[in-house]
Formats: structure tokens, sequence, C-alpha cells
């Protein structure tokens, strides 16, 4: 789990005409939570940010979050996954998908 001030990393993540890449998070927190969402590539070239809203005990995925910060060639890429709100506790998990068989590969977070 996650916590306030805490950062997270999912790696091995893919956008391509081959897979795509989904995060989800899920709180387990009391409160609303404001979480910020960072990609990279595998140079470490920042590509884009999101921040995603959580109610309390709420759960949400983002579904190919490349796509929806217009990037649709990524082969290696990585997001940092943070959340400044008091009282955050919460999950982050990724999920890759291959495009021709619907599969998905869970990536968990790292510290």
């Amino acid at each position: 789990m996650l916590t306030k001030g805490e950062v997270g990393y999912l790696t091995y993540l893919q956008k391509n005409s081959n897979f795509r890449t989904n995060i989800g998070f899920s709180s387990l927190s009391d409160k609303d939570i404001s979480i910020t969402l960072e990609f990279y590539n595998s140079n470490g070239t920042k590509l884009g940010e999101k921040t995603i809203n959580l109610k309390p005990y709420g759960y949400i995925q983002i579904n190919d979050v490349f796509g929806s910060i217009g990037q649709n060639d990524i082969s290696f890429g990585y997001a940092k996954v943070r959340c400044e709100s008091d009282g955050a506790f919460y999950f982050a998990y990724a999920s890759v998908i291959d495009n021709k068989s619907n599969d998905p590969v869970f990536v968990h977070f790292e510290k």
C-alpha cells in the first residue's frame, strides 16, 4: 500500500500496435484522495501527467493510459505514482494487455 508522500513506480508499461496498458487504484481510506500519475519513456523523458480523484474506499481503472495522454508508440515506459492527500492509503496496479489475445499481464507497483 502507498500512503501520503510515498512514491510508487509501475514499470514495463507499453502502448503500441501489440499492447496497451491500463492502470487502476483502490483506496482503503475514508477520505477523498487525489493521486498524481506521471508518465515516462525508457529514457526518462516525461510524457505527460494525470490526476486521479478517488472517493473514500473507491476504485477506478483508466484504460489505455498512454493513449489518454496522446502517446501511441511506447515500447517501454513507466509511471510514477504519488499522493499528497491527508489520510491517503491506497493500492496501485497496471495491466499490460496483449491486443491480439486480450490476455493481461499484472504489474504491481514498486517503492
